[in-house]
């Protein structure tokens, strides 16, 4: 049993398709399993990490102008031709769109050689692999109702929530099972037994910025508001320096990092979040039960941030504040916000209790059946 993963230039659309990895090697552990990236060291290490087959289809354009068109169109034949010999030659059993541009390579020759595919769509908008070929997959995955408004009639849609870490699964147990015990939302501990807890996810890339500049000062503002809260901020690599140095201006007591590798724990013991309304982190959150006050990128090519943050707010999971208002500063709109949230429990009870309702822990596990199901009937048909 052969089964490609196809996909990346962006953790958001790389790490959902190692976590269904992960869940087929445990329940097939003579698989083999191939990911065709797009050529990014995160991607090739944490592949190989895990034990999987890594080739990169090289899409990545350059920078600017003419030189990105013509790069663009290069890479994408090469992409293509890559994609092409190396499922031609293995004959998967089944190709697993994950979203990216090296997504879109491998999906269309999937679908010319007769390979069964299956497609994931995190977001509320479809990207453009899935809009185009949705009809032509097995099954499409998605974790948000509203995908059926965007992709062909015909499309074989299944709403099943977006795979998200393993870890995840055991803090919505202990998240759920205190909820119940205690009435309480916010931890596995009573609140006046630690010190509540704030986490800032502003992103690893240069979309992060505005949150890295803008969140410090609106927490400044709010002065007494914030006393009490530890301050947990995830700043990305390139901001790192500039926003540590921001809260000592601002004399505000925080934990900055570039990066936060083990977010189970740190989202088990959080009250609050501010952060992007990705796809990925919105469904971490609604495992981990944590509220959050969301800020949709302004980026044409994140439209779906703001359908994620709509769907959510919808069902009162959420604040959102719209970061194109030019009306007033962010920091303001952040803190009228946050005005509230960060002193009246109640609020962030009610919010964690709405968006644990959109929790779907067990997303990966459904994923994984079906590839498995469609990989044997493959296999079975072959032997025949």
């Amino acid at each position: 049993m052969h089964i490609v993963f196809a996909g990346g230039g962006a953790p958001g659309y790389w790490f959902p398709g190692l976590t269904v990895a992960h869940q087929i090697r445990a329940a097939a552990r003579r698989a083999q399993i191939t990911f065709l990236g797009a050529g990014h060291d995160f991607e090739s290490r944490n592949a190989t990490l895990a034990g999987f087959q890594y080739l990169p289809l090289r899409a990545n354009a350059a920078t600017a102008g003419w030189s990105r068109a013509w790069r663009y169109w290069t890479d994408e034949v090469a992409a293509q031709r890559t994609a092409r010999r190396f499922l031609k030659r293995q004959q998967p059993d089944v190709v697993v769109g994950l979203g990216g541009r090296a997504s879109a390579p491998a999906v269309r020759a999937a679908i010319a050689l007769g390979i069964p595919l299956v497609l994931l769509e995190y977001n509320a908008l479809p990207g453009a692999v899935a809009k185009k070929y949705a009809d032509r997959a097995a099954v499409v995955f998605g974790a948000y109702p509203e995908l059926c408004d965007h992709l062909q009639p015909a499309s074989p849609l299944r709403i099943v929530g977006n795979p998200i870490r393993a870890g995840f699964a055991e803090v919505y147990r202990l998240r759920r099972n205190a909820h119940a015990a205690n009435g309480l939302a916010s931890n596995v501990k009573p609140d006046d037994a630690r010190p509540r807890q704030l986490v800032v996810l502003a992103g690893t890339a240069g979309a992060g910025r505005a949150l890295n500049e803008s969140i410090p000062k609106a927490l400044y503002k709010l002065g007494d508001q914030v006393r009490g809260w530890k301050i947990v901020h995830q700043a990305g690599s390139r901001d790192l320096a500039a926003t540590r140095l921001l809260y000592r201006k601002l004399g505000v007591s925080a934990e900055i990092t570039g990066f936060i590798p083990d977010m189970p724990r740190i989202l088990l013991h959080a009250d609050l979040a501010i952060t992007r309304p990705g796809a990925i982190t919105l469904s971490e959150l609604a495992a981990a039960t944590v509220p959050a006050v969301v800020v949709p990128s302004t980026k044409p090519t994140e439209r779906h941030q703001v359908a994620n943050a709509a769907a959510f707010a919808a069902a009162g999971a959420c604040r959102v504040v719209d970061e194109a208002n030019a009306a007033r500063r962010l920091d303001d709109r952040l803190v009228d916000a946050l005005q509230g949230l960060l002193t009246e429990r109640a609020g962030r009870l009610q919010m964690s209790t709405a968006i644990a309702e959109l929790a779907r822990p067990d997303a990966a596990h459904h994923v994984a059946s079906t590839v498995l199901d469609l990989a044997q009937s493959k296999v079975l048909q072959n032997v025949a």
